[in-house]
């Protein structure tokens, strides 16, 4: 109730009440770009016409939240109002703010409360409630209550605009947030194609501050003469608003370039074009894989030619060795010793013929490099023969083994590429010359880091050491990386010292790099030696044939007759067929079964393993031998086939026919 003995609160608050009504017209006319002047506004208003409290809400339902410095309070309306009400608080007297009561509660220390509704249209949407809310000590006048309600909507609308600048500058935070911390290079560029700003990842890439940026054109930080289009261009027809990417090499203040995919987008204001947006990525990995994806095409073309070629090489070879072999066997007593040393020379330069040939198979990928005891340091003699020919006269190579006879269980032509692609690197690492050292050397164990072998004996070290300009550390770390090099990509593959690295791994080896630039570098491999029992695997004569039947299948007429002369001389009787049609057809009309068919694996008209095939579909299991210059891809894929590969000799091809003869068929 109010009280009796105090009079109204009048309308006309006098000359002090002017005064804060003037300020409050001045405060409620800045209040949208500054959110104190809402807070003060209302100490005005309350100044203005003696109120102990007033308070701005809006109404969104009972219950509503204050918004102050310390955190968020929520409660309702003082008691008796009853007016929906919530949102937005502002501080009323310089005394405090309003008593917040919960529901029920009631406060009896003002003599008068109002609320005074009022609605704000907004654009697009529902207009926005609001309440002006009044406490006095003593009861409000007619004419204050009505100064109040016009007073509510003005607050009201610069309640309205406080939020709607709140809004708007959360959603700037937002995007400006998503500018500066994306992980991809972002800016923003003047009408002159200056930048305006850039974000953090794009810093980074350029390595630089943001003062050495801003100001500067794109252009300026790419590697000369690339083109680079600005962002402020206008947009082709049906371009989307975003103008065709293109790539740019970018120039870090240090390090190698960067290549970057550009996305732009002009900036307009009122249909006036004033700057563009950029997006930069980084697609760096993505131009090397595509590059090293090309230099594997291009390997495994020439790998595919390269075993093309050493098919047609093992077959003139079987023929060329096969006479010498067959025409020493059968003259051997007749012969001048000249022509027997002539022949022997002969059948020196095709057995190295044959190697040469099995290491362009192990560049192909298409040699299966069959394991087995090998004597390591006459691999190093025999690759350092092969490397000698084609070394300038300022390299020196020098040659020191502990361990001549040493011998560990591998594969003589991936040892030999291994030593191939180190020696490469050295002599690369000398182009003024210098010394190339290789020594063979006992370790107890490997170092550490190695894998163990506890059947070993013992550890021989092949260590190959140059007097080149040497690795830096980060050099030397990445070096076994696959495509990584130091040189020009037109050079260098960057696959060397990575295949050395698998060729040692699958040995069970272990591999190691000393350098220091301008002290050369040493590369020791580590290989398990053989224990004395497997050291050694003499030779196996097969036994001679009687009259076994064989059929032999082979395109290349010569071959096909030095081959079938070799098993002739063995003691087989030999049927010869040049096609696989033509073996089907003598499998048909043969009156006395073969006890074995030997055949090339590639021919026209179906492989050797399509022929096996066919055969053992039509005339049942047989015994089957396939004679290949390259093909290792496939299997024989069952106990009673054999694989054999060219160029092939009699001791061999009599062992692989007595063993296939020896085995049960299934």
């Amino acid at each position: 109730m109010p009280n009796p003995n105090q009079p109204p609160v009048p309308a006309d608050p006098g000359a002090a009440g002017a005064n804060s009504v003037a300020r409050l017209e001045a405060l409620l006319r800045s209040a949208w770009r500054e959110p104190h002047h809402l807070d003060e506004a209302l100490e005005s208003l309350a100044a203005a016409h003696g109120l102990s409290a007033a308070g701005l809400y809006q109404a969104d339902g009972l219950d509503f939240v204050r918004h102050a410095s310390g955190g968020a309070e929520h409660g309702r309306l003082p008691a008796r109002v009853a007016v929906q009400s919530g949102g937005l608080w502002a501080d009323a007297t310089r005394h405090g703010a309003p008593r917040f009561l919960a529901p029920g509660a009631e406060d009896t220390a003002a003599q008068a409360r109002a609320a005074f509704p009022a609605k704000i249209g907004q654009p697009h949407a529902p207009a926005a409630e609001w309440v002006l809310y009044a406490e006095s000590p003593r009861e409000l006048a007619l004419d204050a209550r009505h100064a109040l309600r016009g007073w509510a909507e003005a607050l009201a609308e610069a309640g309205q605009s406080r939020m709607a600048l709140a809004a708007a500058r959360a959603v700037g935070q937002h995007w400006a947030g998503l500018f500066r911390d994306s992980p991809v290079w972002c800016h923003t560029e003047h009408a002159d194609g200056a930048i305006a700003e850039i974000n953090r990842a794009g810093l980074e890439v350029l390595g630089r501050d943001r003062e050495e940026v801003v100001g500067h054109k794109l252009a300026e930080f790419c590697v000369p003469r690339t083109p680079v289009p600005p962002a402020a261009a206008e947009v082709p027809a049906g371009g989307g608003g975003v103008l065709t990417p293109a790539e740019v090499q970018i120039l870090p203040n240090h390090g190698a370039p960067v290549t970057m995919r550009l996305y732009q987008q002009p900036a307009y204001v009122d249909g006036v074009l004033t700057g563009g947006r950029s997006v930069l990525l980084n697609v760096t990995s993505e131009r090397e894989m595509e590059r090293q994806l090309v230099e594997a095409q291009k390997m495994q073309a020439v790998g595919t030619l390269t075993a093309g070629i050493a098919h047609d090489f093992n077959n003139l070879l079987t023929t060329v060795l096969g006479q010498i072999e067959l025409l020493r066997l059968r003259h051997a007593r007749t012969l001048p010793d000249d022509a027997v040393e002539r022949l022997g020379r002969m059948e020196k330069a095709g057995r190295r013929a044959a190697g040469l040939v099995s290491q362009l198979l192990v560049f192909s990928r298409h040699d299966p490099q069959q394991m087995g005891p090998v004597e390591i340091w006459a691999a190093v003699l025999a690759t350092v023969e092969l490397l000698r020919h084609g070394l300038p006269e300022n390299i020196e190579i020098r040659r020191d083994s502990q361990l001549p006879a040493a011998r560990i269980w591998g594969s003589l032509g991936q040892l030999q590429q291994a030593l191939v692609n180190v020696a490469a690197n050295s002599l690369a690492a000398m182009p003024e010359g210098g010394s190339l050292s290789l020594s063979l050397s006992l370790a107890p164990a490997p170092p550490r880091g190695g894998r163990p072998a506890p059947d070993a004996p013992g550890w021989a070290v092949l260590s190959i050491s140059d007097t080149g300009f040497g690795m830096t550390e980060a050099v030397r770390q990445r070096a076994f990386e696959p495509f990584f090099t130091t040189k020009p990509s037109s050079e260098n593959s960057g696959l060397g010292l990575a295949i050395v690295y698998g060729i040692v791994q699958a040995h069970r080896g272990h591999i190691e790099i000393e350098s220091s630039p301008g002290h050369g570098s040493t590369v020791r491999m580590y290989f398990p030696l053989l224990p004395a029992s497997q050291a050694t695997t003499p030779p196996q004569v097969a036994e001679p044939g009687s009259g076994e039947r064989i059929l032999l299948v082979e395109d290349d007429a010569a071959v096909a007759d030095t081959t079938a002369q070799m098993l002739g001389s063995a003691g087989y009787r030999v049927v010869t067929a040049t096609r696989p049609t033509q073996a089907l057809e003598l499998m048909r009309a043969a009156a006395e079964p073969f006890d074995l068919m030997l055949t090339d694996v590639t021919m026209p008209e179906m492989t050797g393993y399509q022929l096996a095939d066919r055969v053992q579909a039509e005339f049942g299991p047989i015994r089957t031998v396939f004679v290949t210059g390259y093909d290792f891809q496939s299997t024989p894929g069952s106990s009673s086939r054999f694989l054999l590969q060219k160029p092939i000799n009699l001791r061999d091809l009599a062992a692989a026919v007595r063993q296939a003869l020896a085995a049960e068929l299934p």
